[in-house]
């Protein structure tokens, strides 16, 4: 599991970088030549900083003033929270004090040194075993000029985030999964009978993963992957219900305090995040719930048994019991997903600002088939369970488009990285939509159509329209990812590696392999290699070996032409599962 030392690094040494402020500020204050300046008798001072180390950028405000006695007192504002200055010292030029942050994950304590120059302000900050951290900054009654120096300098160049850890700020970030949708449910996949005009737009803006994969093959564990960058050999959530254990009556495990999640990651570096939709990975009055797992906003369900209906009498808003008084008495007046749509267009609305990170995971398509209408399908000579769920596609693909639009109106979406995909592989199999194509399997197994995604990602004017990349990668990579975005580091001992140099076109380190398990259905466990993929259907028993390059479907099991690499996979699979007393081995 990650160690809480270096959370307190990641936690604190990313404080929040406020939206836009360049990579130097050699224009902000244009120096002057004036006597050196001392913090004045009868009055305090104030100046704008930033800091940085390699890959990363972080402002405050620090406000010296005088106090009663004659002697010195500062105050150092910045996210996410208020620092206590002490040992406050100034001599001539000359500027020192020590710097503590109390966080729930530890204390941060750094030393200041360094000098005033005229408005100027620079020196270093030290502590930690993180280095140093060279410290510039601007009194505060010279910001107005420098501000526009600043606009000017940044809206003059957008580097790239793969060699540099801010393009003019801390991206948004937005991800967007969907329940069960098939990798080929969509136009841009190659689907014939649903429409899916926005997302198809959304691949032709951005860039399509052909060779995505979710963190598992059912919901809770996918959706732990997601979250905490650990893949289901290591993860808190192996499996929707534990086999001993686990919150009753159904078993659901919660994430535990010392889990740490994407969301806690972001918010150390200054985010303000939010989640609407179904959750799983926390029942109520738990460890597990959004709120205690770094979201500040939560809207939607926690258990994924009660995300099956689409008309649920109650919901969650942060922790606090919601009646859909639509759905009272039997009704079916409040289509749940209608409300997670418009809490994620109000919190983009009231967040516009930046940074956050919004989570947003549909639980559409999933069955229960229902929906308000099934249009524009009513005429099809289908059945209603395939109408149904070609309409939630299609609302759901509209409703992608509503959050695009909203960027685009709010003029920040040059600003806002777009993730969209699937929690596990299809369970529309059938006729006349076959979602998961040429893929043998499907949700709940671990053959390809059970685990692959279609993966999504937009960023306009950061990422080429129109790519598609066969760079394999899943879910536990989503956490470090999202961390080098926001130029923080992530959690030691995660499983998961950034794809932020393959997002955005740039020189990628791929993963020696790729591992997942599946506790029901007799402990089935799958490795990819290379083009390879082995799979085990039961615990211990032979390994299947098939060449995906060769052999998209997995039709043709080659383990007895290559012993050598079916040796290779069992080795990484021996070496990838840690034994959990929640999910125990059949063995055990």
């Amino acid at each position: 599991m990650p160690s809480c030392g270096l959370m307190k690094c990641v936690a604190l040494t990313a404080i929040v970088l406020l939206n836009g402020v360049a990579t130097d500020l050699r224009n902000v204050a244009k120096a002057q030549e004036q006597p050196q300046s001392r913090v004045p008798s009868d009055k305090s001072e104030t100046w704008d900083l930033v800091y940085s180390q390699p890959n990363r950028q972080a402002t405050a405000t620090l406000t010296i003033h005088r106090t009663a006695d004659g002697g010195l007192a500062a105050h150092w504002v910045s996210e996410p929270g208020t620092s206590k200055i002490s040992q406050v010292k100034h001599e001539g030029n000359q500027l020192s004090f020590v710097r503590t942050l109390e966080l729930r994950r530890g204390t941060f304590v750094t030393t200041f040194v360094g000098k005033f120059e005229g408005n100027r302000l620079t020196g270093v900050l030290k502590g930690n075993d993180f280095g140093e951290q060279k410290v510039s900054g601007v009194r505060q009654s010279q910001r107005a000029e420098g501000e526009r120096d600043r606009l000017a300098a940044a809206n003059s160049s957008r580097s790239n985030l793969a060699e540099s850890a801010a393009f003019e700020g801390k991206p948004n970030i937005i991800f967007i999964m969907a329940d069960d949708l098939g990798q080929y449910d969509l136009g841009c996949t190659g689907q014939k009978h649903i429409l899916t005009p926005r997302l198809d737009r959304m691949a032709a803006e951005g860039c399509f993963f052909d060779q995505c994969y979710t963190g598992a093959a059912v919901c809770a564990p996918s959706r732990c992957a997601l979250m905490t960058g650990m893949h289901m050999g290591h993860a808190r959530v192996r499996n929707n219900s534990s086999k001993t254990g686990g919150v009753p009556p159904q078993g659901r495990v919660p994430l535990r305090e010392e889990d740490v999640t994407v969301a806690e990651v972001l918010k150390s570096a200054g985010y303000t995040n939010g989640i609407t939709g179904k959750w799983g990975l926390g029942e109520p009055n738990t460890t597990g719930v959004p709120n205690r797992q770094g979201f500040d906003e939560w809207l939607g369900l926690l258990n994924q048994r009660h995300a099956h209906t689409y008309y649920p009498e109650y919901f969650w808003r942060n922790e606090e019991f919601q009646i859909a008084w639509g759905n009272m008495g039997g009704y079916e007046g409040q289509w749940i997903h209608d409300d997670f749509t418009k809490f994620a267009l109000e919190f983009i609305n009231e967040n516009k600002a930046g940074p956050f990170f919004l989570y947003v995971p549909y639980t559409v398509p999933h069955g229960k088939y229902e929906i308000p209408n099934d249009e524009p399908y009513s005429d099809k000579p289908w059945s209603e369970d395939a109408k149904n769920y070609a309409a939630m596609v299609t609302r759901l693909d509209s409703d992608v488009g509503k959050i695009l639009d909203l960027l685009g109106d709010l003029g920040i979406d040059e600003r806002t990285i777009v993730f969209f995909c699937s929690d596990n592989g299809a369970t529309f199999t059938r006729e006349p939509f076959f979602s998961a194509g040429p893929l043998r399997g499907k949700k709940g197994n671990l053959y390809e159509g059970g685990i692959r995604t279609p993966m999504i990602v937009r960023w306009p004017g950061m990422i080429s329209a129109g790519r598609t990349s066969s760079q394999p990668w899943a879910f536990w990579d989503f956490l470090p990812t999202a961390a080098e975005l926001a130029g923080v580091k992530s959690p030691e001992g995660i499983d998961g590696i950034s794809m932020a140099g393959e997002i955005l076109g740039k020189p990628q380190k791929a993963h020696e392999f790729l591992y997942w398990e599946t506790p029901s259905g007799g402990y089935s466990q799958a490795v990819r290699w290379n083009d390879w993929k082995g799979i085990r259907t039961s615990w211990g028993a032979p390994v299947e070996l098939y060449n995906l390059a060769e052999d998209l479907g997995e039709q043709k099991n080659l383990a007895d032409r290559h012993p050598d690499i079916v040796k290779r996979i069992e080795d990484y699979m021996k070496a990838s599962h840690v034994e959990s007393d929640l999910y125990p081995t059949p063995d055990k």
